[in-house]
């Protein structure tokens, strides 16, 4: 008999968070986190959103709603309904990315590394107030979860500290818990910001166990200063930089080694902008996605040729936009911040290979899989002159800024996804399309995940609901596919709670909740 897995889509967060005050975009900029950049050193990729009129960091609150976490369980009914996260969350980035039922029953066993550099004494009370914020389970030294070392792999002395480096590996072991709250995590600090203090690291990383290593730091070279890190059977993910398309003569490293997995940067759209589409979400190249073609490393068998006769990179990408980026918690610089650049992305791609299980050892799976990522086909790096357009610019197929496309769950044949509403303004996003008086149409998406799937809405007068539309088939393919549906028998005047329910023979997603309220009933004859 199969077991069938019941899974609430907010199950990596089932204490759900709120932000509780709206910011207007145009009140906030990007700032890096880290002073300029040291020719010949590593510098870090990460950038927090600042007031635009007094440059100090933007602090969001997030307030937990709800209970503990439940994560995925075996059952025969979904329970009530699970208000829906905000963006900006650990939960808002699985469903984004199709990733809630993996996020929720994967990478256990699996240990992510992050490199960093400098020492964060913060490290491991900051991540457990920000796991804890957010429902996640704890990750910590004594339950053998969490480990800091230095780049001798040895747990003291550690490297002086620096804040600047610190709020990165904050970002850093909080974006890994976003996707993947059940890997373990080690974090190797170097002692300096040098290429072979680096690569200690590195090494002292998988020496220590890690599968995946997480590198958010970059530098500008014009030879490469590494030698091989490489070590069979472990991923290593680097970001390509915040600085756009890189100038010929110059490469993004260690991104640009030919064993890393260069990751790149995305903005992801929270808005309702345009067609909906079933996934609910729109992605397109950062602006300052990092990329570049390096002519002293060869040509990758599996890479286009197409204006570059050396490596080319990104290889895959996520979201570093930081007004669409993670609300991690930092202490030292204030508590709750809003992140991104790509110093975001390289940890939540390398949290995305421990869950979905892709052979990262190298990056050919990006291009072996590219059909099952998304495809961000928009934006650019903003620095395009002289610059090849195949580097510079996003589009179907591979490009510089985002690779083969953005991580998804879609790689992974099992239980299905449910895609993000996209109906509606940003701050109060949903699926209902139009209501009336006693129905409702209602407008979102579902991802088959190589299985049959069938879909219906659930919905009644409180989150028990009670009353459901008729199971339709979404097929057995990968990518999302629109869902319908049209609750009736309403009641005029009333509020009422529903949800999309998606299943197969793997297991059963049940969506948040979300609220509509009918309209008044016409009375014949009434005028205005």
């Amino acid at each position: 008999m199969t077991a069938v897995v019941v899974l609430l889509v907010a199950a990596a967060s089932a204490s759900c968070v709120v932000q509780s005050s709206a910011r207007a975009a145009d009140a906030v900029v990007p700032k890096s986190s880290c002073a300029a950049r040291v020719p010949d050193q590593i510098g870090c990729d990460a950038q927090i959103l600042v007031s635009k009129r007094t440059g100090k960091p933007i602090h969001p609150r997030p307030r937990r709603v709800g209970g503990k976490r439940t994560g995925a369980r075996v059952s025969t009914s979904g329970g009530r309904g699970v208000p829906a996260p905000q963006p900006m969350t650990p939960a808002y980035l699985q469903q984004a990315y199709d990733l809630n039922y993996l996020s929720a029953t994967k990478g256990i066993g699996d240990t992510i590394g992050v490199a960093a550099i400098y020492d964060d004494p913060n490290a491991a009370s900051d991540l457990s107030t920000f796991r804890s914020t957010y429902g996640l389970p704890a990750c910590t030294a004594s339950n053998g979860c969490f480990e800091q070392l230095n780049e001798q792999g040895q747990s003291s002395p550690l490297p002086p500290t620096d804040w600047s480096w610190a709020l990165e590996e904050s970002m850093d072991l909080d974006a890994v818990s976003s996707l993947c709250p059940n890997c373990r995590i080690i974090l190797v600090e170097a002692s300096t910001p040098a290429a072979a203090d680096l690569q200690s690291a590195v090494s002292a990383a998988i020496q220590a166990g890690a599968n995946q290593v997480s590198i958010s730091g970059a530098g500008s070279y014009t030879s490469n200063p590494f030698t091989d890190f490489s070590a069979s059977g472990v991923a290593i993910l680097a970001a390509s930089g915040d600085d756009g398309t890189i100038p010929a003569g110059y490469a993004s490293y260690p991104a640009a080694l030919p064993y890393v997995t260069a990751v790149g940067g995305t903005s992801l759209s929270v808005a309702g902008a345009g067609t909906p589409t079933p996934r609910g979400v729109i992605e397109s190249a950062w602006n300052q996605s990092g990329d570049g073609c390096d002519t002293q490393e060869q040509p990758l068998p599996y890479q286009p040729a197409e204006g570059c006769n050396g490596r080319i990179y990104s290889d895959v990408a996520a979201d570093a936009n930081p007004n669409t980026g993670l609300s991690f918690y930092d202490s030292q610089a204030g508590g709750w911040l809003d992140g991104g650049g790509t110093s975001l992305a390289t940890p939540l791609t390398a949290a995305f290979e421990a869950v979905t299980g892709v052979d990262g050892s190298t990056p050919q799976w990006a291009y072996t899989d590219s059909a099952n990522l998304n495809d961000p086909a928009s934006g650019s790096t903003g620095n395009c002159a002289g610059s090849i357009s195949l580097l510079c610019n996003a589009a179907i197929g591979y490009d510089g800024p985002t690779g083969t496309g953005s991580i998804s769950g879609q790689i992974v044949t099992g239980a299905p996804g449910i895609g993000d509403p996209a109906l509606g303004p940003a701050s109060h996003k949903t699926y209902l399309q139009r209501v009336t008086a006693t129905g409702a149409a209602l407008l979102g998406g579902v991802y088959p995940n190589g299985q049959a799937t069938t879909y219906y809405w659930q919905y009644g007068r409180t989150t028990a609901y009670g009353m459901r539309t008729a199971a339709i088939s979404a097929g057995a393919g990968t990518a999302p596919v629109t869902a319908v549906g049209h609750p009736k028998a309403l009641t005029p005047s009333n509020a009422y709670h529903f949800r999309l329910v998606a299943t197969n023979v793997t297991g059963t997603t049940y969506g948040y909740d979300y609220t509509l309220t009918t309209s008044r009933a016409t009375v014949a004859g009434a005028r205005n």
